[in-house]
């Protein structure tokens, strides 16, 4: 990922779409950017705390996920477990 920012920019502008499946999508990118770039996670910090407050529990799932890769990345683990 060239740059991470934008990256992040994009999923957070997707994840607060008023249609569902854009809000999706926006989360699955977050968390598959971040599975593929772990280095990357603290640009994706605005995207988690979106998915967490978010109205939909669909989205707040992915909440957890973002949240477990964030955690491997801080112990330099780079899998989830």
């Amino acid at each position: 990922m060239a740059n991470p920012t934008r990256a992040a920019e994009i999923c957070l502008r997707l994840t607060q779409s008023e249609d569902e499946d854009t809000e999706e999508c926006g989360a699955i990118a977050a968390v598959a950017l971040l599975e593929e770039h772990p280095h990357a996670y603290p640009a994706f910090g605005p995207v988690i705390a979106a998915a967490r407050a978010h109205r939909g529990i669909r989205i707040r799932s992915y909440a957890d996920d973002l949240d477990a890769l964030t955690s491997a990345a801080d112990e330099g683990d780079h899998t989830v477990h």
